[in-house]
């Protein structure tokens, strides 16, 4: 199932950037889509540095 996912984020970002690369040029839509691209990475470290406690890093402290 995930191979299919990823097949069509994959077709979808190649087509986003055939749309936008004629817009806003190549060095702009890189430097896009390398910030796109590191927060989805920050995004994904965040919880893996803060789990194994039940998710109670993110609640009230008791």
């Amino acid at each position: 199932m995930t191979e299919v996912f990823g097949f069509w984020i994959a077709l979808g970002a190649t087509f986003m950037a055939g749309w936008l690369i004629p817009r806003i040029g190549m060095m702009s839509s890189l430097l896009i889509g390398t910030v796109a691209g590191s927060a989805s990475y920050l995004a994904l470290a965040f919880p893996a540095a803060h789990g194994g406690d039940g998710g109670k890093a993110f609640g009230p402290s008791r």
